[in-house]
């Protein structure tokens, strides 16, 4: 079963594309983070139980701002996307987020983008609070 936790919106958001260890701003946009709970009902003698998994998806809305021509050519020569941006607290404050490793689940050139982070659950912990 796939539940939505919560959902924060940044400001200020910047994407950035590593290419042969050179970190480049490849477009300015205001991302969606999505934070879900997958859980799988396991049976066994008696009651059973669940296993859960936490992950975060990044969507990035088609008010992308490109720095750069991008094409299929270009995603074969990156090899990792990192995201920052910056989330306002309820007291005001903000604070400054960076997502890095961010897997791509689906790249459209004419719409959405969306990635995908699996695992670091102290970090999907600190979001959780926030």
């Amino acid at each position: 079963m796939k539940k939505l936790l919560k959902t924060l919106f940044l400001e200020n958001g910047e994407l950035y594309s590593i290419i042969d260890n050179r970190r480049t701003i490849l477009a300015h946009c205001k991302p969606k983070i999505e934070i879900y709970e997958d859980a799988t009902n396991i049976s066994t003698i008696g009651k059973g139980y669940k296993v859960k998994k936490k992950r975060l998806s990044i969507i990035l809305c088609n008010d992308l701002e490109l720095t750069r021509e991008v094409d299929e050519n270009y995603f074969h020569k990156v090899i990792r996307f990192e995201l920052v941006g910056d989330f306002q607290r309820t007291d005001g404050v903000f604070e400054r987020l960076t997502f890095d490793s961010l897997t791509p689940m689906e790249i459209d050139l004419d719409g959405d983008w969306s990635f995908e982070i699996i695992g670091e659950s102290e970090f999907i912990k600190k979001l959780l609070t926030l």
